[in-house]
């Protein structure tokens, strides 16, 4: 909501720039984790990051500092995270399928009903709210009721490995 380009970074944690990229500054204040694999914004301001097999962080601050936010989290090794338009947060995790919170990160409920690959890497999500979920090996999920059921949409992908998606 600032305006700042952030960067996630696989060792050295978070950086940001407010001068569209000619310095970066590290932020990384109570970050206890610095390989970060998933980064995502919300429309209020708030920052979640998720990191290699040490949850996820949220920060309300701009980066300034970070807090926690993994409670009921079971797998720790988050890949992908992605905000709806009603806050909801979604977290793909490498073996652990779907999380959903609805409070911000401060608690997480499974929500992968119907994946037959856990291994989330990519989440996106359309303007109509259908949540996307490309999955390490097991081609493209699709879920309509906010999470809680999926099913496998792979007719017409070549390899199912999908690391990465965007909602144009």
């Amino acid at each position: 909501s600032s305006g700042h380009v952030i960067a996630a970074t696989g060792g050295s944690g978070i950086f940001r720039t407010t001068d569209n990229g000619s310095s970066w500054a590290a932020f990384n204040s109570s970050l206890t984790n610095p390989y970060v694999q998933a980064l995502a914004s919300s429309s209020k301001g708030l920052l979640m990051v998720g990191t290699e097999g040490g949850g996820v962080f949220r920060s309300t601050d701009n980066c300034a500092s970070w807090t926690r936010a993994d409670t009921g989290l079971t797998n720790a090794d988050v890949q992908a995270l992605a905000f709806n338009s009603s806050g909801h947060i979604f977290a793909g995790t490498d073996g652990g399928g779907v999380f959903v919170s609805t409070d911000n990160g401060a608690s997480w409920v499974p929500s992968d009903s119907g994946m037959t690959n856990k291994d989330v890497f990519a989440l996106a999500i359309n303007s109509s709210g259908h949540i996307f979920a490309g999955t390490d090996g097991g081609g493209v999920f699709l879920s309509i009721d906010n999470g809680r059921s999926w099913r496998l949409i792979d007719n017409g992908l070549s390899r199912m490995r999908v690391l990465c998606l965007a909602i144009n």
